[in-house]
């Protein structure tokens, strides 16, 4: 169990990273415009369906 977590803590951890590292990039790099498009999909989608953010 124990070995789990701690696979699931260092992937989590490689994941925020990861995600830093684009954040980081220019606006204008492919995969930054991607990530911001599936991010207004979301929050558009969560809006529709009528979901809270947070909840």
């Amino acid at each position: 169990m124990g070995v789990r977590i701690e696979l699931a803590a260092k992937v989590d951890m490689n994941v925020l990273r990861w995600f830093g590292h684009v954040e980081r990039m220019d606006d204008e790099r492919l995969l930054k415009k991607v990530m911001l498009n599936c991010e207004m999909l979301m929050v558009l989608s969560e809006t529709a369906l009528g979901i809270a953010r947070g909840a």
